[in-house]
């Protein structure tokens, strides 16, 4: 069987993306000194530090395109999208949340995660200290499956959070929403509407043969061994590809 059972005890509240509620980052406030002197900029008028923050930005730029080219290559999602033609893609620029989709019968599926991942991963990893060797692993990629009717949306959705490790999907939850909407809403009103709500059982509590074929039943659907490895590399790629975008929009609104 490609997935193992979690042995793994997550609280209810923390089994979906830790996207779905942005990080709040403090950072310090340094007032800028103005300056009317021409520039390079030709501007009616310019921060002293401009020009030297913005050459900083287009050496990191240039960094990024030629060191880090191979880090930025998609020939492994053109493969995956050749081999998995069912699933969709669901990926907006300056967006951390990433979506896959697909129809299974009269099912919609859809799997959620987002960029978060890989920094909780980081500082999960330098808590560890070194010389762990849970440091060896692959980091956890917390994602949420949502299982929706389209023939019948009163039906409501089930809404499975899990984590993705070493290519095995792990099923951490197994809720029920009334509706595929709750299920999917991303804002911060939606999170904390989920969080009211009865989460289902601890999984690893419910009966082997149940969790079995909760495991079955997502694989069935395409939540397999190629899904689970193919997640943590796309999200490296969005993470590359992100970071590289955010240069070129500061450097360009510096600049102006």
């Amino acid at each position: 069987m490609l997935f193992r059972i979690a042995t793994r005890c997550v609280a209810a509240s923390a089994l979906r993306p830790a996207a779905r509620l942005a990080p709040q980052v403090v950072r310090p406030v340094v007032a800028a000194s103005r300056s009317f002197t021409a520039s390079a900029f030709t501007r009616m008028s310019a921060g002293e530090s401009d020009l030297e923050l913005h050459a900083t930005l287009v050496r990191e730029i240039t960094h990024e395109t030629k060191e880090n080219a191979e880090a930025r290559s998609d020939d492994f999602v053109s493969e995956f999208k050749t081999a998995n033609p069912e699933w969709t893609i669901v990926d907006q620029p300056l967006s951390k949340e990433v979506s896959l989709t697909r129809t299974f019968g009269n099912e919609k599926i859809t799997v959620l995660f987002n960029t978060d991942a890989l920094a909780e991963a980081d500082d999960f990893q330098e808590e560890l200290g070194e010389g762990e060797e849970a440091q060896q692993d692959e980091p956890s990629i917390p994602v949420t499956v949502v299982i929706a009717k389209t023939d019948a949306p009163e039906a409501g959705a089930l809404d499975i959070g899990g984590s993705i490790q070493d290519g095995t999907f792990f099923i951490e939850s197994a809720g029920f929403s009334a509706t595929a909407s709750l299920a999917l809403d991303e804002t911060a009103q939606g999170d904390w509407t989920r969080r009211s709500k009865y989460a289902g059982p601890v999984f690893e509590d419910l009966d082997e043969n149940l969790q079995e074929q909760m495991h079955a039943y997502l694989a069935e659907r395409g939540l397999d061994e190629s899904l689970s490895s193919f997640i943590p590399r796309y999200l490296e790629l969005k993470e590359q590809n992100e970071y590289l975008g955010w240069l070129k929009n500061v450097a360009a609104f510096v600049k102006k």
